[in-house]
């Protein structure tokens, strides 16, 4: 009974020798898994850390503000102004329509002019050589009238082209006022719809960073405790290996000393031994299991807690028509570029067309001087035209007619001079007017400056969008990977399974060989020898299994729990729970 317990005894030794070393390449690959997963954990907080960084509230806050100062400032350089040039044109061509009207008086004076000159000449051949002089009157009074043609013609074809570059600059300024309308009212109010939805999206970024935060640093806790888990491997290698000790200096010592004990004592002492082993190995297994289970399960767990980062980020990665807020304006701030830029060159176009009003102006008050000579010359001429006609006499009378004829139609050339040359004042100062606002016009740098810091503004937004839109993908993606790596993981672990069984049946075959032996019956007092060999334990785990099987306060064992008998010395302390 005895030899067969001690071959048992030895043969499960044996087995166990084999249990934990047999699968250490399947702990090495475990723990390498879990280190690789540990890093993976490492690398989705940093790029996690990168997003809240770059979406952090301060930088797109800013960002949307200057945006939409500069929304503001293009705003107020598409305003449509308050009408003024229109109303400057419209005088232009009122007073167009009176100077024509003048020079059409003017025809007049020119005809009268004509027809005074041909009676001058008639009435100065049938005078002879008394009427000498009026021949050279008559000479005068016909270079007046070519002189009066000739200033007409060129004044109408001022006016004329005066005409057609107000209806042009019309045209455009009310195609201008259209486009600003557009451009102020439409475009802008979009971009403020844009704006509002980017702001909340800022918003929901910045908040799902922060949940984001959250959950990876709980991640990466999670993963540590994971990682640390592991040593059940060494502990339970180290609990199995008690065992294989206390068995193999039990059957040893058994052998060396049942000469000298009653059979009856060392079968009692083996069944105290190995019913103390085989409790060692029933709480090694069942550590074991829990632990591994317990691995599986934080696995499966922080799986879980992996996947929560997917779906915080999926609610930010696009906008509700499923293109970023960031995107929808920036394709309206370009439009509103292209419109701008299109404004600007129609202002430039705009202030050539108002810079040739104002120099056509220039032009036509240059005839203004000549007019008024004309003018005093006429008078002059019918002056001199009385005077000779006084000179003649009686003879004379017809030609004091017509000097007197000429004398008024100076008197009317005076009055319609005067009329244009009030006209032509009018017509000036608008384009006076005009050509300030031309100046505007043509001064595009504001324009383009703000058109540039706009630029610049959505491209540091784009920039910063860009980022995170990236490290968005990026942590999505490791996310995604590393939650279908965990679930993979923790599937594929079954050490268990083979540790557990093997442990089992050790047990099993240690409690074969303790029933097989005789029961015991009373208090057994263990050599000092193995007394030593059991106070080696030193896991609390193990002690505690003493204290319930084999009691403590006496100097003997009982493999009855009830029995106060002391197995180990008191002064190895307590030891640290890992089970």
């Amino acid at each position: 009974m005895i030899d067969s317990s001690l071959t048992a005894m030895l043969t499960v030794r044996s087995r166990l020798g084999r249990i934990i070393a047999s699968r250490e390449d399947d702990f090495l690959a475990l723990g390498a898994d879990l280190h690789a997963l540990s890093d993976r954990v490492e690398l989705l907080a940093q790029k996690g850390g990168e997003l809240i960084e770059t979406t952090s509230g301060a930088i797109l806050h800013n960002s949307i503000a200057q945006l939409a100062d500069k929304m503001v400032a293009m705003r107020s350089l598409c305003a449509t102004g308050d009408g003024s040039d229109l109303a400057e044109i419209s005088k232009v061509r009122a007073a167009l329509a009176e100077l024509v009207r003048l020079l059409e008086s003017y025809g007049r004076i020119v005809r009268t002019l004509q027809m005074l000159g041909i009676s001058t000449r008639i009435e100065s051949a049938r005078l002879g050589t008394d009427g000498k002089g009026f021949t050279t009157l008559a000479d005068d009074v016909e270079k007046l009238g070519l002189k009066i043609v000739e200033y007409s013609a060129s004044i109408r074809g001022f006016a004329e082209r005066l005409e057609q570059l107000s209806l042009v600059a019309h045209d455009r300024i009310t195609t201008m006022q259209s486009m600003q309308t557009e451009c102020s009212v439409t475009l802008f109010d979009r971009v403020q719809g844009n704006l509002e939805r980017l702001r909340a999206h800022s918003e929901k970024t910045v908040a799902a960073s922060r949940e984001l935060s959250a959950i990876v640093q709980a991640v990466h806790d999670h993963t540590g405790e994971i990682v640390s888990s592991v040593q059940f491997h060494d502990i339970v290698r180290q609990q199995v290996e008690h065992v294989e000790e206390a068995l193999d200096e039990s059957a040893r010592f058994v052998k060396a000393e049942r000469g000298r004990h009653p059979e009856q004592d060392v079968a009692q002492w083996l069944s105290a031994v190995n019913t103390v082993q085989a409790s060692q190995l029933d709480n090694a297994r069942q550590s074991f299991s829990r632990a591994v289970q317990g691995l599986r399960t934080g696995l499966n767990a922080l799986g879980g807690q992996v996947d929560g980062v997917h779906h915080v980020l999926a609610s930010v990665s696009t906008g509700e028509t499923g293109e970023s807020p960031l995107a929808t304006i920036g394709g309206t701030v370009r439009e509103i570029a292209e419109r701008f830029g299109e404004l600007a060159r129609q202002g430039e176009s705009m202030g050539n067309v108002m810079m040739d009003v104002a120099n056509t102006v220039s032009d036509m008050t240059a005839y203004l001087d000549k007019i008024e000579e004309v003018g005093a010359e006429i008078e002059l001429i019918a002056l001199n035209a009385s005077i000779k006609a006084a000179h003649t006499g009686d003879m004379g009378k017809a030609l004091g007619v017509l000097a007197t004829s000429i004398q008024r139609l100076s008197q009317d050339a005076a009055e319609q001079t005067s009329g244009i040359a009030a006209n032509l004042t009018a017509v000036d100062a608008s384009a006076m007017l005009l050509r300030e606002h031309a100046a505007t016009y043509l001064d595009t740098s504001r324009a383009e400056a703000v058109v540039t810091e706009l630029s610049g503004l959505m491209t540091e937004l784009r920039s910063v969008q860009g980022r995170a839109d990236g490290l968005i993908e990026t942590v999505d993606r490791e996310a995604s990977d590393l939650s279908h790596e965990t679930a993979s993981l923790a599937q594929s672990i079954r050490v268990d399974e083979d540790v557990c069984a093997a442990l089992a049946e050790a047990q099993e075959s240690l409690e074969h060989l303790v029933s097989g032996l005789p029961q015991q019956t009373g208090s057994v007092v263990l050599p000092p020898a193995l007394q030593a060999l059991l106070d080696r334990y030193t896991m609390e785990s193990e002690r505690h299994i003493h204290r319930t099987l084999l009691g403590r306060g006496g100097h003997g064992t009982s493999a009855h729990a009830g029995d106060d008998v002391e197995l180990f010395d008191d002064s190895l302390g307590d030891n640290v729970e890992l089970f």
